[in-house]
């Protein structure tokens, strides 16, 4: 007997639930629009190809093998990710006024520019906790690393990342005082 695949309903509807943070995810990766969907959708051809009834956190699942297959991709290429990653999460709420919007977009950029400079192991720490929003224990799965692992790179991203816009901003500061 075959071993049960994904069925149809549960891959649609993982499809439109998770598909943007699939792209995200491999997007982080390669910085690539186009790789990042082909990643995609290699990842939920390897989803319907599966025996679901062994796969606990299908979430977790596609994110692990985007990842892999982003990996792989950005090896093979050798290249580092480097691109605005920014357009891929919607960090902003309300109805903001044209003044917030530029300075938010700006925050946004610096945001991402200092992100990149993060070790990647880091920089998908802190994407997985916070942008992502998985759990550790998720995150855990997705890099195949355990909870405290997770956790020390996340912080250790966090408190690289402060240092990093803190430096960025004495220089603002600076540049605008010679103005």
């Amino acid at each position: 007997m075959e071993a049960p695949s994904c069925p149809n309903s549960a891959l649609e509807a993982h499809y439109r639930e998770w598909h943007h943070s699939i792209v995200a995810k491999a997007y982080f990766i390669v910085g690539n629009t186009d790789d990042a969907k082909d990643i995609a959708q290699e990842a939920y051809l390897r989803l319907a190809g599966q025996n679901y009834t062994t796969i606990k956190n299908p979430r977790a699942w596609l994110l692990t093998v985007a990842r892999n297959l982003a990996l792989k991709r950005l090896t093979k290429k050798r290249r580092l990710a480097d691109g605005d990653i920014s357009e891929r999460y919607d960090l902003d709420s309300d109805t903001p006024s044209p003044a917030e919007l530029a300075q938010r977009k700006e925050f946004k950029q610096e945001a991402v520019q200092a992100l990149l400079q993060l070790p990647l192991a880091q920089r998908e720490a802190v994407e997985l906790i916070y942008l992502q929003q998985l759990s550790p224990k998720d995150a855990a799965l997705v890099m195949n690393k355990n909870a405290n692992a997770v956790y020390q790179l996340t912080h250790s991203g966090l408190a690289k990342l402060k240092i990093i816009l803190e430096q960025k901003n004495k220089q603002s500061v600076a540049v605008g005082s010679i103005n």
